[in-house]
């Protein structure tokens, strides 16, 4: 939570993040070039306890979860 406000506090105002980590909800889940694993909806939360808005989404059954959140 802490590098998704940080990362927020460099946005202009509509700036995007593109965030792409591991999908919880596919078989090959366990990578370790990205030790944090989220589903669509735990990400989903994270950006909204960040303020965050949702602003696009990756393919949800796709290996890497990504979406796209935008500052308010």
């Amino acid at each position: 939570l802490q590098i998704i406000k940080w990362a927020k506090k460099c946005l202009k105002k509509n700036g995007i993040i593109y965030v792409q980590c591991s999908n919880l909800l596919t078989f090959d889940q366990m990578n370790p070039y990205h030790p944090y694993i989220f589903s669509a909806h735990s990400l989903g939360l994270l950006a909204k306890k960040a303020r965050l808005k949702p602003y696009r989404a990756g393919e949800r059954l796709h290996r890497m979860l990504t979406m796209v959140f935008k500052k308010g």
